[in-house]
């Protein structure tokens, strides 16, 4: 199973925030306030990472979410799940929770240096396993096609 990535209303959000952002920053150039500056700035610079992530994988017709019978890859957060290891899988209204027997083992795989960061923070420091999660809003599965994603899901978890 390979789904694409949907610009929904998530993406919109981002894009319609990205513009305030901006627009708030042009507005108070003029004052200087370099506190405003940098935090909208840097907002800014996050919502646009966001945008064109999911632009890169739209553009470019990338497959977000792979699954078959071996593991379940996530390229949105570049992370493969092994079958073998996750114990349960809770469908949500907006995720999928993934929960693993050995959640520790799964920090290290995670590229992005922040989220590895904050799962080892969450183990270490409050003794709290990892939590892992897949956003089905940027899944393209069609209108009533979440009750089909999920059937074909169990069929792969086999």
């Amino acid at each position: 199973m390979v789904y694409y990535v949907k610009l929904g209303k998530q993406f919109f959000l981002y894009s319609s925030c990205l513009l305030v952002a901006t627009w708030y920053g042009i507005k108070t150039w003029s004052s200087y306030n370099p506190y405003l500056l940098v935090f909208f700035g840097l907002g800014a610079m996050l919502i646009a990472w966001h945008l064109i992530f999911l632009a890169y994988f739209k553009i470019l017709k990338k497959p977000i979410l792979t699954a078959n019978k071996v593991y379940l890859l996530d390229r949105y957060k570049n992370i493969r799940y092994d079958w073998i290891d996750i114990d349960e899988v809770i469908a949500g209204d907006t995720s999928l929770s993934i929960k693993l027997y050995r959640p520790e083992q799964y920090i290290a795989r995670l590229k992005n240096p922040i989220f590895r960061m904050l799962k080892w923070v969450q183990l270490k420091v409050f003794n709290k396993k990892p939590n892992y999660w897949i956003d089905l809003r940027l899944l393209d599965i069609g209108k009533g096609g979440r009750d089909n994603f999920l059937k074909a899901l169990n069929e792969c978890s086999i």
